[in-house]
């Protein structure tokens, strides 16, 4: 870590079965990931974005978002984002079991 930064980057992959399909998985992550991990008081709101599929595996898919947040609370930031994102694919009945 370097310390003389103000921000550090988190990047988070949600791992999905390659059985849901990707555009239901996408839309949740941009109409109800990425919205309220703009509720996240550490994160840097201009730089939350989705990138798109990292991974290709043989049963799931990986699903890229990433953000910057205060360097101290990185730790903190991840965690409540991971919240978030349990959350709004509990609702949309997504399994993340991978």
């Amino acid at each position: 870590v370097n310390l003389s930064q103000k921000e550090q980057v988190v990047s988070i992959d949600i791992a999905i079965s390659n059985l849901v399909d990707t555009k239901q998985v996408e839309r949740v992550i941009n109409t109800k990931i990425l919205p309220r991990l703009e509720t996240i008081k550490y994160v840097n709101k201009s730089t939350i974005e989705y990138l798109g599929v990292n991974e290709i595996a043989s049963n799931h898919n990986k699903y890229l978002v990433r953000f910057s947040c205060e360097r101290e609370k990185n730790i903190q930031a991840k965690r409540d984002a991971n919240k978030i994102i349990l959350e709004a694919l509990s609702a949309a009945e997504i399994s993340t079991k991978y």
